[in-house]
């Protein structure tokens, strides 16, 4: 793991704009992967977290691509 780099849940939660909450829940359903070096010390590798938000990025894609062709359109 030497050589990447990490950020916190406060810091990830401000990436998004949005509560620390949020991040946990991603976690916990195991779409996000964390790293715990200690009892309160979580982080999330920027190479992951970057990965996460492409796989969100397609997903939203395909359903905007998905809701236009339902009504007649393509995005």
């Amino acid at each position: 793991m030497s050589g990447r780099a990490f950020l916190s849940l406060d810091q990830v939660a401000e990436r998004w704009q949005c509560g620390k909450k949020v991040v946990r829940g991603a976690i916990d359903r195991g779409e996000l992967r964390a790293h715990r070096f200690s009892r309160k010390v979580v982080r999330v590798a920027l190479d992951e977290l970057e990965r996460y938000e492409r796989r969100l990025s397609g997903a939203r894609s395909r359903d905007r691509h998905a809701e236009g062709a339902e009504h007649g359109g393509t995005s």
